[in-house]
């Protein structure tokens, strides 16, 4: 997984570790929507956007 690579093509190399939660989350037995939930109540405003672009981008290197 070229987590740093992601994270930098949907906008910011911080949002790498939204990348490795969101390959991680593919594998387990929630749905995407409870995650995107999860984040929606914990990550402020100004950043949740490309924090929920690299969650989905994580999930979908891993094939979710």
């Amino acid at each position: 997984l070229q987590a740093m690579a992601i994270a930098i093509d949907v906008g910011n190399s911080r949002a790498m570790n939204m990348v490795i939660a969101g390959a991680i989350s593919a594998f387990t037995p929630f749905d995407e929507e409870v995650w995107q939930q999860a984040m929606r109540g914990r990550i402020p405003e100004r950043m949740l956007e490309v924090n929920l672009k690299a969650f989905a981008a994580g999930r979908a290197a891993v094939g979710e």
